[in-house]
């Protein structure tokens, strides 16, 4: 449940005659300070006209309640009223977060209490299935060509189960061998309804598996997808899982984080009477076979999905609501509740570093640019120092090279910050488990591509802070600029290890379409770190390589290195080679998510890259 839900100002207008009037009502009749529960967002409403002659200072406070006690749906207004009756031509209305630009909101919400916390969630043994849940759901993942005594996996194949519960009617509802239109395939399910031993209903579902014991990423998520439809369809509030397949630890961790992140519905930025209210679940039980080793699982699957949604958030908010004062506000928010050291750069210390490259994307926009440094230090000695470099452009209008094209998809670049997003989600989850032996710093150079009068043009040539020269061939190939800047900052830390990631070119969804990042790296040992890291967390990425023949494709007659190319094609590998300008000798790896940063069929973020930095942050503090 979101903190509230916000509305624009066309919506509420028709409103405002009435909300007036309850407002003078209890106004006059109230000696007290009274709240009054709006379902609108009324900041921008003006009230100087309703009355005349009043002389009281009496006012109206638009207030946020961010409390991580309480989500509440409701904005709230205050009054602070007289017990003699006043007219409010003096009321004025006020906002307790300061406004960055005028009729621009400028709080980014985050819910940072999900129905996760509270569900209560238990992982048992395969063999001590307890059927003990009225109007709850029974779940088997089924196996496909393991159908009864004809072992057929056709159409009309029967279904036998063999796990035995405590309820004798479950039990013999399970060993009924005709089950029609039900074949098992994987994602495919199945619900009835029957009674229990109890005489209490009970939902049965069987979603189908695979035949091997061993499950993929893909039909994880496929099997989860099944899951959260039956679930939020018919808002079952318990659930118990039966898992018939083994699982490794990592793979029922994966399983824990996926669905707990598709079993959440985004609704921040919804009318209380739009909000589906689907979270209703709230015990879940699994059954399988070594589950009480896999029980150990459970917080960090929390941790990870957390990480997760919390980037999501950020990638998810419109860029009206995330913009880089508000992005920037959000990563000190949440270096205070992990006790992370934060250092946020505006204008003036942004330009003390030469950061001229960075400088200059964010020239055309009416928000100010906010370079953001998180840093993380363990207990014991340090022995690794890690630099995560995230891309933060919270909107890419592709500047004076338009993104104007079919295909340019300049309505989705509010995710274009990807990347920043996925390096404080790590933030969140490396602060919870707070690892030793390890150092980790969490960097973005946040800022808008804007088109303005004082954007950056193409043919344009700046400097970056380690003084090489740049001629701007093209205002839409940014990500890169703010990136060179980013990278130098980070490799003057002193790290042991820099990785940035990046929704940085389209043309990774032609290489690898939405299935895999890119990674490309100057350092075989780290892209082995990296591959290991990404067995672990189930987030795929696949090694391209830097082919330098390209280099010579981005020279320039003007400055020492054009941001584009204008002969070489391969995209991807050409910004990988500008970056690489920008590093001097420190391992360095870079990977590409524009293809696996937002699903497209599920219209929403994937928070892509979080689990994957936390494990290689966890590996190399071992």
């Amino acid at each position: 449940m979101p903190f509230f839900s916000l509305t624009p100002l066309p919506t509420i207008l028709p409103y405002k005659k009435k909300i007036i009037n309850i407002i003078k009502k209890e106004y006059c009749n109230k000696s007290k300070n009274i709240f009054f529960p709006v379902v609108h967002y009324l900041s921008y409403l003006k009230y100087n006209n309703n009355c005349k002659g009043n002389k009281s200072n009496n006012c109206i406070n638009s207030t946020y309640n961010n409390s991580k006690n309480l989500l509440i749906k409701n904005r709230f207004f205050s009054c602070n009223s007289k017990e003699s009756e006043k007219d409010l031509s003096s009321i004025k209305m006020t906002s307790t977060v300061p406004q960055v630009v005028s009729l621009d909101p400028v709080t980014l919400p985050i819910v940072y209490q999900t129905p996760i916390d509270s569900m209560k969630i238990e992982i048992n043994e395969l063999n001590n299935v307890l059927v003990n849940a009225d109007e709850g759901l029974l779940v088997f993942l089924v196996k496909p060509g393991d159908h009864g005594s004809n072992n057929n996996s056709g159409p009309n194949s029967l279904i036998t189960i063999k796990t035995k519960t405590n309820d004798p009617c479950v039990n013999e509802f399970l060993t009924a061998e005709n089950i029609d239109n039900f074949n098992g395939k994987l994602g495919n399910s199945k619900l009835f309804c029957i009674k229990n031993s109890q005489k209490k209903y009970i939902n049965i579902a069987y979603i189908g598996s695979i035949c091997s014991n061993e499950l993929s990423e893909f039909e994880i998520r496929t099997i989860v997808s099944s899951l959260v439809n039956l679930v939020h369809e018919n808002k079952f509030n318990k659930m118990s899982i039966i898992f018939e397949i083994d699982l490794s630890a990592n793979l029922f961790r994966f399983f824990l984080e996926t669905f707990f992140y598709e079993y959440m519905i985004d609704e921040r930025f919804k009318s209380l009477d739009k909000v589906m209210n689907v979270h209703n679940l709230k015990e879940l039980f699994i059954n399988i076979s070594n589950g009480t080793e896999l029980g150990k699982e459970l917080e960090k699957a929390r941790t990870y999905f957390f990480g997760t949604y919390y980037a999501s958030q950020l990638i998810a908010a419109p860029s009206n609501y995330c913009n880089p004062i508000s992005l920037s506000n959000v990563a000190v928010e949440l270096a205070e509740k992990l006790n992370l050291n934060c250092k946020i750069l505006g204008i003036k210390e942004i330009e003390e570093l030469k950061m001229g490259s960075y400088l200059s994307v964010g020239k055309g926009s009416m928000y100010p640019h906010r370079f953001i440094h998180l840093s993380y230090k363990g207990k014991g000695e340090i022995k690794k120092k890690i630099a995560l470099v995230g891309k933060g452009i919270t909107f890419d209008s592709g500047g004076y090279n338009l993104k104007a094209s079919p295909g340019s998809m300049i309505d989705l670049m509010k995710f274009d910050m990807s990347g920043c997003a996925a390096v404080l989600g790590c933030a969140y989850c490396i602060g919870t488990l707070k690892p030793e032996n390890i150092e980790v710093h969490f960097l973005s150079a946040v800022c808008e591509n804007m088109v303005s009068k004082n954007a950056y043009r193409p043919g344009d040539i700046i400097t970056a802070s380690n003084g090489k020269t740049i001629e701007v061939g093209n205002t839409d190939a940014e990500g890169r600029l703010t990136l060179a800047d980013a990278l130098v900052y980070a490799e003057k830390i002193g790290v042991d290890y820099i990785i940035d990631i990046a929704t940085l070119t389209g043309a990774m969804l032609y290489s690898l379409g939405t299935a895999s990042a890119g990674v490309f790296s100057n350092n075989d040992k780290l892209i082995n770190k990296l591959y290991n890291s990404s067995k672990t967390s189930n987030e795929p990425i696949w090694q391209l390589p830097i082919i330098h023949e390209y280099r010579s494709s981005l020279n320039s007659k003007y400055a020492d290195i054009n941001n584009v190319s204008s002969s070489v094609k391969a995209s991807s590998i050409v910004a990988t080679l500008f970056l690489k300008e920008f590093v001097h000798s420190t391992p360095w790896a870079h990977i590409d998510i524009a293809g696996v940063a937002w699903n497209f069929k599920t219209r929403k973020p994937r928070g892509f890259g979080v689990r994957l930095l936390t494990e290689f942050v966890i590996n190399n503090a071992i």
